[in-house]
C-alpha cells in the first residue's frame, strides 16, 4: 500500500468526537462510592503492587480520598481489601457509617453512585492512589448520569 505524498485538507463538518467511556478502563484505578460501601478495580489493586491491606485518608474538602498501602494488615486501621494469594478481583467493601458520613458531608445522593479514576502519586517515597470525587462520574444502576462535571 502506498501512501499519497499529496496531504489534503479536510472539513471536520459531520465527525462527532468518540467518549472515553465507550472503551475498556480495565487498565485504570477505579475507586466506587456506594451508600452502604466502596469498591476497587483490579487495576487500583495492582497499582499498590497487590498489598493485602490499605488505609484510607479522607479530605473532606477537597473530596478526595488517598488510599496508600498498609504495612502490615495487623495495623490497627488497615483495611483488607484482598483475601489471600488470589489474583485480586474487584473489590467490595461494606463500611456503611463511613459511606453515609461521605454522602451527607459532600452532599452526595443516596441513589446515585460514584466513580473517580485514580491517579498515582507520591508522599514521602511511597506510592499511593489519589481518588477526586469532586469531579467524578455519576451512576444510577449502569447508566451515567454525569461524566466528570457535565450532564
Amino acid at each position: 500500500m502506498e501512501f499519497e505524498n499529496e496531504i489534503r485538507n479536510i472539513s471536520l463538518d459531520g465527525f462527532q468526537l468518540v467518549k472515553c467511556k465507550y472503551f475498556s478502563r480495565m487498565s485504570e484505578p477505579v475507586m466506587s462510592l456506594f451508600p452502604t460501601a466502596i469498591s476497587f478495580s483490579v487495576a487500583a489493586h495492582e497499582a499498590l503492587n497487590g498489598c493485602e491491606s490499605i488505609e484510607i485518608l479522607v479530605n473532606e474538602n477537597k473530596k478526595s480520598i488517598l488510599v496508600k498501602p498498609s504495612h502490615s494488615a495487623k495495623d490497627s486501621e488497615a483495611v483488607k481489601w484482598r483475601r489471600g494469594k488470589d489474583k485480586p478481583k474487584y473489590s467490595r467493601i461494606e463500611c456503611s457509617i463511613f459511606t453515609k458520613k461521605l454522602y451527607s458531608s459532600w452532599k452526595l445522593n443516596n441513589n446515585l453512585t460514584y466513580k473517580s479514576m485514580g491517579k498515582i502519586v507520591q508522599c514521602d517515597k511511597k506510592v499511593m492512589l489519589l481518588f477526586e470525587f469532586s469531579d467524578a462520574e455519576v451512576w444510577e444502576g449502569s447508566k451515567m448520569v454525569k461524566e466528570n462535571g457535565q450532564i
